[in-house]
């Protein structure tokens, strides 16, 4: 049979797996005479970029080059006591792209101090809540829709929170030798018995029921992993140094997260 015809145009990023931009939150600005200095944070690894410019045209650009949570962007050459109009963007490595309603600041006078940013009990550690940018009743249709998915994300942020908290006990697993530890990359047509012991964690972490102890890495245990990626992403990709897909591999993040689960 010949194959159907191409509709032509690049493959969408709703084939590859992730589909959710990241979150811009915690904004701040510290502007000078000809400078200001924006920092934010993302809810997962970006690079990102500031468009500016003395109206909502912009027509300026700075942009990271680094895929970080935590971004910093000095803007120089600006002009003294002028308002300037600025929007974040964040692209994540699958491509996705989140943005920050557009926000404005001032330059100081040629000679004005900057004032000292107020001294605040830092909150514990954990994801930060944002204050809306303007009244939910004055937001237009995409203002609304950016807010609805920067909730979204913070509602990820505080369960990834809450599981770190809950996970910070180490679980004592019935089946598991009390020396044992995760040492080996597992993937799917393995077969050992590390496998068991990863079934074991995988039922004790819900992801995972109604599959015998056996070796073998199978396509139940594949999902089971992909589900206990996405419900420790955040901390699996700082183990493995990358932002992790969850494709169903057993690598160094994801056995260091069960090593940690099991106290190990």
């Amino acid at each position: 049979p010949t194959a159907p015809p191409s509709s032509g145009g690049s493959i969408s990023v709703s084939n590859l797996g992730d589909t959710t931009p990241p979150s811009v939150s915690d904004i701040k600005v510290e502007p000078g005479t000809s400078t200001a200095c924006l920092t934010w944070i993302t809810n997962e690894p970006s690079i990102s970029w500031v468009i500016y410019g003395t109206s909502t045209d912009y027509g300026s650009e700075i942009k990271t080059t680094d895929y970080l949570t935590s971004h910093s962007l000095t803007i120089t050459g600006l002009c003294p006591e002028t308002t300037y109009h600025y929007q974040i963007k964040s692209e994540d490595s699958s491509g996705n792209i989140g943005s920050y309603t557009d926000r404005t600041f001032t330059t100081l006078a040629l000679g004005q101090q900057a004032q000292p940013a107020p001294t605040t009990t830092p909150p514990a550690e954990g994801p930060s809540v944002s204050p809306l940018a303007k009244p939910i009743s004055e937001m237009t249709i995409d203002q609304l829709k950016a807010e609805i998915a920067r909730i979204s994300a913070l509602i990820v942020q505080l369960q990834s929170q809450l599981l770190k908290l809950r996970s910070g006990v180490p679980q004592e697993i019935q089946g598991i030798p009390t020396d044992f530890s995760f040492q080996k990359n597992l993937f799917y047509g393995t077969t050992d018995q590390d496998v068991v012991y990863l079934k074991l964690v995988l039922e004790n972490e819900g992801c995972l029921s109604g599959v015998k102890n056996t070796k073998w890495f199978g396509p139940k245990t594949k999902k089971a992993v992909q589900c206990f990626c996405q419900k420790y992403r955040d901390e699996i990709s700082s183990f493995a140094g990358y932002p992790v897909r969850c494709s169903g591999l057993v690598g160094k993040g994801i056995r260091t997260k069960l090593n940690q689960l099991l106290g190990r």
